[in-house]
């Protein structure tokens, strides 16, 4: 039985009405924060530029997972405690795989705010709020644990942060995470 869920430009993932997790943006020079049952984990950029992310332990200054970029629009990897989720992308397009350890594959797409498209994919030219949402589909269960709701807003963000990447810093697509 598979499960339609919505990450919405809020940056809310919902199943229905249901939210089970949010990002929220950091007012000016703050980190974003992944907020899921009450608890808010920090977003926080590992060096000075680029794609990789630590997500900081709401209760001190542990880190709870990182997200490493394997290349630029092709995915990465994600290490959490339990085991690596990798993430990637078909060669140009706008259709994501997220594959939590012990979970079957979960399929992440944009929806384009304004139906337009540029170099064949399905994005608005203005190098901002390239995907009004994107739709999440889900084979099996919609990951329940702690850890892999987390894990799946975590990776929901940073697809959309991508998604709204500027074309020229974007790239010009990908392929699948290399294994």
């Amino acid at each position: 039985m598979g499960m339609e869920l919505v990450f919405g430009a809020d940056g809310v993932l919902r199943d229905g009405a249901q939210e089970l997790g949010r990002v929220e943006p950091g007012a000016e020079g703050a980190h974003p924060r992944l907020i899921l049952d009450g608890e808010g984990y920090e977003i926080a950029r590992r060096g000075r530029g680029g794609w990789d992310f630590s997500l900081l332990e709401p209760s001190g200054p542990g880190t709870f997972c990182e997200f490493k970029l394997a290349r630029l629009r092709r995915g990465g990897v994600l290490r959490a405690p339990g085991g690596v989720t990798r993430i990637g992308t078909a060669l140009a397009g706008s259709s994501w795989t997220v594959e939590i350890p012990s979970q079957p594959p979960i399929t992440v797409i944009g929806r384009p705010e304004r139906g337009e498209t540029v170099d064949g994919r399905s994005r608005v030219a203005t190098g901002s709020g390239f995907h009004d949402e994107l739709l999440v589909s889900c084979e099996g269960e919609t990951p329940t644990s702690g850890e892999g709701r987390i894990v799946l807003v975590f990776a929901c963000w940073l697809i959309g942060e991508w998604m709204r990447m500027p074309l020229a810093e974007a790239g010009a697509g990908g392929v699948a995470v290399n294994r």
